[in-house]
């Protein structure tokens, strides 16, 4: 097993996705040349896939977000973590992630958007057979990372620990609605994200200003809801009307057209 020692190995490239300025182009400069002309091609491995949420949380892409997860996703908080409590019967879905995340690419939840974003993964992700599937290694797989992520928002915040991700072939996925849409079917050289754990979260107490100390699941939740700690779906609409107007996010957002907020 590593330790946070290993962080030392985390991907330079990543410095270049820092999310640095604003824009809303498609010409991604450096950082396309390091990972490609179109994001979304990134995910033919199952590294690709991992890469490929680096490259929007880094970016700020929430148009190419939704590509990267299947419609049964979940995404696991650490077992610590007090901002998953309010998941461990109703998990996090794909609902909850895209909402999640476009409210902080484009504002909401009573959240201003995020100003800048660094995320570091290790510098070579290392593909391991899925253990929870011993007969189906070739359509299931697991990538541990170290992960490093600060944000502004213009609060600053920063995660550290590892996030684990697990991912599924396309011919074994369940597709979301709006790639099949597109045309998407099963295809065994797409891989996607189905499950991502969470392992940032720390019982050390915050640190003081200008930096604070979280978890990535709390950033989430935090952007998801608005509120300190995190409210499953069944529950936010009811508690936005009880707070006499509906201040809570939907389970599902609809985002707008148009190129996604574009950092580099």
């Amino acid at each position: 097993m590593r330790s946070l020692g290993h962080i030392h190995g985390l991907v330079v490239t990543a410095v270049a996705l820092a999310a640095i300025g604003s824009g809303c182009t498609r010409s991604h400069g450096l950082a396309r040349r390091l990972l490609g002309p179109d994001p979304t091609d990134l995910a033919a491995t199952p590294d690709g896939a991992v890469r490929l949420v680096q490259w929007c949380w880094a970016r700020l892409d929430d148009l190419s977000y939704g590509d990267a997860f299947t419609t049964d996703f979940q995404f696991v908080f650490g077992t610590l973590d007090p901002y998953g409590n309010a998941y461990r019967d109703t998990p996090w879905t794909r609902d909850d992630e895209l909402a999640s995340f476009t409210h902080l690419v484009r504002g909401g939840a009573n959240r201003p958007t995020a100003t800048q974003i660094t995320l570091l993964f290790d510098s070579s992700l290392q593909v391991e057979d899925d253990p929870r599937y011993p007969a189906g290694n070739r359509w299931h797989k697991r990538i541990r990372t170290s992960a490093i992520l600060r944000l502004a928002d213009p609060i600053n915040m920063e995660a550290m620990g590892f996030a684990s991700f697990f991912l599924v072939r396309g011919d074994s996925a369940t597709i979301p609605a709006e790639r099949a849409a597109r045309g998407v079917t099963p295809d065994s050289t797409r891989w996607y994200v189905s499950r991502w754990e969470d392992e940032t979260f720390s019982e050390s107490a915050a640190r003081a200003m200008p930096i604070q100390k979280v978890s990535w699941g709390s950033i989430k939740a935090l952007y998801l809801s608005g509120y300190p700690v995190a409210v499953p779906a069944t529950r936010r609409a009811a508690a936005g009307r009880g707070a006499g107007g509906d201040s809570s996010p939907p389970s599902t957002v609809e985002r707008e057209p148009g190129c996604p907020l574009s950092r580099l």
